[in-house]
């Protein structure tokens, strides 16, 4: 009996295979990263939110320090004057997602923060 030669049959299967292992991996990275960037958005949407509404003359988007490395326009609104009005935070933010193979993508991020005046 002859011997199958099995030589490079692995190698042939890991330049199949790589690629989509790649593209799944950092995909799941970058999704990750962004779902993470977006968290962050909320939380100073939130936090500029409370400062503006526990003190009202207070610029309310001093928490925006926070999200460094993003492209961020934020915008604060207070209903009507204190007490009892709601200070609303809207930031609105854009990240890139870069996955090899695919290419490179931006994904606006919106976090929303609303308080009510306790002044």
């Amino acid at each position: 009996m002859g011997r199958r030669n099995d030589d490079g049959v692995v190698a042939v299967e890991l330049a199949l295979l790589l690629p989509v292992l790649v593209i799944l991996v950092f995909g799941i990275l970058q999704f990750g990263l962004a779902y993470n960037r977006l968290q962050g958005v909320h939380a100073a949407a939130r936090e500029a939110a409370r400062a503006g509404a526990v003190a009202p003359g207070t610029e309310c988007n001093r928490a925006l320090d926070t999200l460094d490395g993003l492209n961020i326009t934020a915008s604060c609104t207070v209903e009507q004057s204190c007490p009892g009005a709601r200070v609303v935070v809207r930031i609105e933010a854009d990240t890139d997602i870069d996955i090899p193979f695919v290419g490179s993508r931006t994904v606006a991020l919106t976090g929303r923060g609303d308080y009510r005046c306790e002044a």
